[in-house]
């Protein structure tokens, strides 16, 4: 019959746990060097925080992807500006589509789109260019 140590006995009953001490204790300490190692570098990170507790997250995500095209050089925000200067700047509007022109504030004349947009200074620039008064926001005149 074989002898069998006693060490070799505890060595089988406890000899994982033991392992996965070690390695636990290994991995802390050199996650602790780590740090240390890590602190000595004087690099600084700056974290640019929000305050968004009044802005809702969509309106966020939108801001966010405003800046993100300003830094592609894009600056959506002027573009819409210029597209509603336009039409503020026009007496008359008229679409692409139809020869029928309308006030800029008739509820016909603001549902057309700015990429239809046609912009008259008076009545006459409209007709000469052979647009008619629309009958639900000029009538007759």
């Amino acid at each position: 019959m074989k002898k069998v140590s006693i060490l070799t006995v505890w060595w089988k009953n406890h000899g994982q746990t033991v392992l996965m001490i070690l390695i636990v204790l290994l991995a802390s300490t050199i996650s602790f060097k780590f740090g240390q190692i890590s602190t000595h570098n004087n690099t600084k990170i700056n974290v640019v925080t929000r305050n968004t507790s009044n802005i809702n997250p969509a309106q966020e995500e939108a801001n966010m992807a405003i800046e993100a095209l300003k830094r592609q050089g894009v600056n959506i925000l002027q573009e819409v500006e210029e597209k509603k200067s336009k039409r503020e700047s026009c007496l008359f509007v008229a679409s692409r589509n139809s020869k029928k022109y309308h006030t800029k504030d008739c509820k016909y004349g603001k549902k057309i789109k700015d990429s239809n947009l046609v912009c008259f200074e008076s009545m006459e620039d409209a007709k000469s260019k052979g647009y008619v008064p629309a009958k639900g926001c000029l009538g007759d005149k």
